[in-house]
């Protein structure tokens, strides 16, 4: 795990411990998703909204919090303009970025020098 998986890892060991239910989904193209194509947050905050809707309607929870880093704060706040079930209470976003090209620049850069 690299330095932002693990953090992500004991943040969510942390809530588990303390008796929160945890979804930790991957985004498009990351490990074992499936796909092939990054959207860089717009589709993946569509993803988000839809996940909230299925914890939602599935197993009705009292509390819903959408927490990301890195694309993953920019993919929660994307999903915050959208329509999300009034049982989402709180977005925590760890370090959105706030320009896509700036995150496509640098992820071209890191993987075809």
């Amino acid at each position: 795990l690299n330095e932002v998986n693990g953090s992500v890892i004991l943040s969510v060991l942390s809530k588990e411990e303390k008796g929160y239910n945890v979804l930790l989904p991957y985004q498009r193209a990351h490990r074992p998703s499936g796909g092939k194509f990054m959207g860089f947050g717009p589709e993946e905050g569509a993803d988000a909204a839809v996940w909230a809707e299925y914890i939602d309607g599935n197993y009705h929870p009292k509390n819903i919090f959408l927490s990301g880093v890195s694309l993953g704060g920019a993919t929660v706040c994307m999903a915050a303009t959208l329509p999300l079930p009034e049982t989402v209470r709180g977005i925590l976003a760890d370090c959105p970025y706030a320009e896509p090209w700036d995150e496509l620049k640098y992820f071209l850069k890191k993987n075809y020098p």
